[in-house]
C-alpha cells in the first residue's frame, strides 16, 4: 500500500515567512529565512524564548550588586517573576516535548534522538532548579541582605541562557527536514493543540501573550494571520482584551523590574475563568491539573 502525500506539503515554498531582520534565530536569518511550516513550528515558541531569555539576561545585569531599603524591590520582583514565569514556562517547554511532541514525531516514523534532546533537558531544568533556589531566597528576604544570591544569579543566569540557546540552535537545525519528510501540519498542530491544554490557565496568561507578541514582531503579516486563525477565537478576544495587555503590565513588569526608576505598580485586568471553554481533563504529562489563577 502506497504511503500517502503529506497535506500541505506537495510543494516547497521559497517565500520567507518572516520580515526581514526580525529573526533572533542562531539558523535562519535573512539569507536563510524559514519558508515552509516546519521550519516555524520551532521558531514560534524558540523567538518568544529567546525574547525573554534577552530581557531576563538584561535584568540581571541591572541588578543592584548591594541592594538598600530604596531599591530592594528591584531584586524582590525579579525574583518574583523567575518563581512564576521563568521557571514554570521552560519546565513545561521541556516536558511538553518529551512528553508530547517527541513521542507523536516518533510514532510518525521520525528518527529523533529522544534520549540525548531528554538528557539536555534534564541538564536545562537542573540549572533552571539552580536559579529557583536562588530566587526562592531573595524572595523570602525581600530583596534586601542577599548580595550572595545576586551575584550567583549574575553568573548563572548567562550560563542557563546560553545553554538554553545553544539548545534551541541544535532543535531548528535538526528538526524541521526530519518533520517535513515524516508529518502533516495537521500532525504538527494537533500536538500544539495538546500542549496548549496542557499549559491550562498558567499557559493562557504566562506564555500565549508573549508568543502572539513574539510572532506578530518577526512573522509577515500573512503568515500572523494564518498563526491567528488557528486560535479559538473566544481565546484570541480574551488574549486581545485582558491577557496581553496583563503580560505587559504586571509579568513583564516584574521581570524588567530591575531595569526602571521606579517601583512598577503591576497591576491587571481581572477576568472570569468561565469566560474560556470547558477545560480538557488533567494531563498526566504535565502532572496533574493546572494551578488556579490568583486574584
Amino acid at each position: 500500500m502506497e504511503t500517502p502525500a503529506l497535506p500541505s506539503d506537495a510543494e516547497s515554498s521559497t517565500v520567507s515567512l518572516a520580515k526581514p531582520g526580525q529573526l533572533t534565530s542562531h539558523v535562519y536569518n535573512d539569507e536563510n529565512p524559514p519558508v515552509h511550516w516546519s521550519d516555524t513550528a520551532f521558531l514560534i515558541p524558540h523567538e518568544w524564548l529567546r525574547r525573554e531569555m534577552k530581557a531576563m539576561l538584561s535584568s540581571t545585569q541591572a541588578l543592584p550588586d548591594v541592594t538598600t531599603e530604596q531599591d530592594a524591590w528591584k531584586a524582590e520582583l525579579f525574583a518574583t517573576w523567575i518563581l512564576q514565569v521563568l521557571v514554570s514556562v521552560f519546565k513545561l517547554h521541556h516536558t511538553n516535548e518529551d512528553n508530547i511532541y517527541i513521542p507523536m514525531l516518533i510514532e510518525k516514523g521520525c528518527k529523533v534522538q529522544d534520549k540525548k534532546i531528554s538528557k539536555d533537558h534534564e541538564a536545562l531544568i537542573q540549572l533552571l532548579e539552580e536559579l529557583q533556589s536562588l530566587a526562592e531566597a531573595i524572595e523570602q528576604a525581600k530583596g534586601m541582605e542577599c548580595t550572595e544570591e545576586i551575584a550567583s544569579l549574575k553568573t548563572k543566569v548567562p550560563v542557563f541562557v546560553q545553554e538554553m540557546n545553544d539548545h534551541l540552535k541544535e532543535e531548528e537545525l535538526e528538526m524541521p527536514e526530519v518533520m517535513k519528510a515524516n508529518i502533516s501540519k495537521q500532525d504538527n498542530d494537533a500536538a500544539v493543540q495538546q500542549i496548549i491544554q496542557v499549559a491550562g490557565l498558567d499557559g493562557l496568561q504566562t506564555e500565549i501573550p508573549g508568543v502572539l507578541e513574539a510572532t506578530h514582531e518577526w512573522a509577515t503579516d500573512e503568515h500572523y494571520e494564518e498563526f491567528l486563525s488557528e486560535i479559538p477565537p473566544p481565546i484570541l478576544k480574551l488574549q486581545r482584551d485582558i491577557l496581553i495587555p496583563n503580560y505587559h503590565s504586571y509579568f513583564c513588569a516584574m521581570r524588567d523590574a530591575p531595569t526602571m526608576d521606579t517601583k512598577p505598580a503591576l497591576t491587571q485586568i481581572p477576568f472570569d475563568p468561565s469566560m474560556l471553554l470547558p477545560p480538557p481533563p488533567p494531563c498526566e504529562a504535565a502532572g496533574g491539573p493546572p494551578r488556579a489563577v490568583d486574584g
